[in-house]
């Protein structure tokens, strides 16, 4: 809670409470990333709420061509597709897992910059 005070001319005042809620977000992916071997954003990670079971979490091309999967959240894509470097452009992201016994589906998208 936060308090507004505010004062006339005449010094009269007044006091108002102002509740903020805080929503912390269950997934934290960026939207662009370098893999230019700066050391500077060069892996994409997902950070997922701990409640959740991760089944996958794949990347895709602009033609759905799978370029990335895993199972292990823990794990981070470079910008390689196997052993070659995929091109700067925007790809698509989806986690699929459970949370709570409940199917959990996010997805998104993220521009990769060499």
């Amino acid at each position: 809670t936060y308090y507004i005070k505010s004062t006339t001319e005449e010094g009269c005042f007044s006091i108002t409470p102002i509740a903020v809620n805080i929503i912390i977000p269950d997934y934290v992916i960026p939207n662009m990333f370098s893999p230019n071997g700066d050391g500077i954003n060069d892996e994409l990670t997902a950070l997922i709420s701990s409640s959740v079971q991760v089944k996958f979490f794949k990347i895709f091309n602009r033609w759905g061509d799978v370029v990335y999967t895993t199972s292990d959240i823990s794990n981070y894509w470079t910008g390689f597709r196997e052993t070659s470097q995929v091109p700067t452009g925007v790809y698509y992201w989806m986690i699929d897992g459970t949370q709570e016994s409940k199917r959990y589906l996010r997805s998104g998208y993220v521009t990769l910059v060499r």
